[in-house]
């Protein structure tokens, strides 16, 4: 089985996308072999409350099994941790998103430290969404950079033991932060940004295959693209096998 750690459903407001239904979504992922998706609200984005978003996305979630729930949280948003421990608790979240750029606030913040802090004791994998399109493609109304992974991993607490995922990470700044990285067991990266001629061969020499996960980063991205980077990697049977699955349910404690 094949497991998407990074899918969207919901509205994107500056543009038709296909298959942003978690219905569509689920059937789109199971006719290119993707048997389970972690999936997070594009309204979380949006909505002045986070929580609203992941509210709804929950419930459309109920007809989608392998739709896997993973929530917004925002640390300058009211009640952000009462609705954390809320999701944890009564949602069963396989893990909570962070889009910094987007909500306005840095990861050195002290309301970001806080929510580090209880993440990290509730044992919750942390996915910190970089970017969710190129600028290039950004209404000019709503320019908004991408986050830098740099001051990300600064920003973590030394002893922060639960996984932080990378969401969105291009391969320059891989290679840039690799030493960095390989440095902080709990962080992870997902492949769904990385885009270079011989993809899978280029990025293994920069991180440990037990620390890359399979995303697409659907509907933004094309399933197909992501597949065929590890396809034509022409990857050893156990290292495609822990980047398409395994690594996933070892990071988000899947079945």
């Amino acid at each position: 089985m094949i497991i998407d750690i990074n899918a969207f459903s919901g509205h994107w407001p500056f543009e038709r996308l296909p298959n942003t239904e978690p219905v569509a979504l689920a059937r789109h992922l199971r006719s290119h072999g993707i048997g389970k998706a972690l999936v997070s609200p594009i309204e979380g984005i949006f909505y002045k409350s986070p929580q609203d978003a992941n509210e709804q996305m929950f419930g459309q979630l109920r007809r989608c099994p392998r739709l896997l729930p993973v929530a917004v949280a925002d640390p300058t948003a009211p009640c952000w941790e009462a609705h954390l421990r809320r999701n944890v608790e009564a949602h069963r979240i396989r893990a909570a998103k962070l889009h910094p750029n987007y909500h306005g606030y840095g990861m050195a913040a002290p309301e970001t430290q806080a929510l580090l802090r209880v993440a990290d004791a509730l044992r919750l994998p942390l996915i910190v969404q970089l970017q969710m399109e190129d600028q290039r493609t950004h209404s000019p109304l709503m320019k908004v950079p991408p986050v830098d992974p740099a001051a990300v991993l600064k920003a973590l607490p030394a002893e922060m033991t639960s996984p932080v995922i990378l969401g969105g990470l291009m391969l320059g700044d891989l290679n840039r932060l690799a030493v960095e990285i390989a440095k902080r067991p709990n962080v992870y990266v997902e492949l769904s940004w990385l885009e270079v001629m011989d993809c899978m061969a280029t990025v293994l020499k920069a991180i440990d295959a037990s620390r890359l996960l399979f995303a697409t980063h659907l509907p933004f991205f094309f399933a197909e693209c992501a597949l065929a980077k590890i396809r034509e990697g022409r990857l050893p049977r156990k290292v495609e096998t822990a980047i398409l699955a395994g690594n996933a349910r070892r990071v988000f404690e899947l079945d």
